[in-house]
């Protein structure tokens, strides 16, 4: 089976997951650009567990799989966020530095990481292949 033959056989709900997969992808690498005090390889390596998990569940076709996907991200998002503004909560609330002090990869971060669990979220709902209509 080539390849043209199997994108043609993909519905939005494949398309949708895949955009969340890179989406996460991405921001693994800008994670890795942050070069925060409290880094933790624990993010990537669940932002990657959940590009595995969304990969696995469409070669194998285990639609059930997909919905594991986003709660790897949301693992990531949830220890991301208790790691870094635990951290930087002296920066952040500092009435002269503010938010402008956070660097704005920071926010990026957060953006493309709920992001992905969006497109993953709808995408463990949908159908992802034209035969399993």
């Amino acid at each position: 089976m080539n390849i043209k033959e199997t994108f043609k056989n993909k519905t939005l709900g494949f398309y949708l997951g895949a955009a969340g997969a890179i989406l996460a992808l991405v921001s693994a690498f800008i994670y890795i650009g942050i070069k925060s005090y409290s880094f933790t390889p624990w993010i990537v390596i669940l932002l990657i567990l959940g590009i595995v998990t969304f990969l696995a569940a469409q070669l194998f076709k285990i639609r059930p799989v997909n919905a594991i996907s986003y709660i790897f991200y949301l693992v990531a998002f949830g220890i991301f966020l208790r790691t870094e503004i635990e951290n930087n909560m002296d920066t952040i609330v500092d009435p002269q530095q503010g938010l402008g002090a956070v660097t704005p990869l920071f926010f990026l971060f957060l953006i493309f990481v709920l992001i992905a669990v969006g497109l993953t979220i709808a995408a463990s709902v949908m159908k992802c292949d034209k035969e399993a209509e």
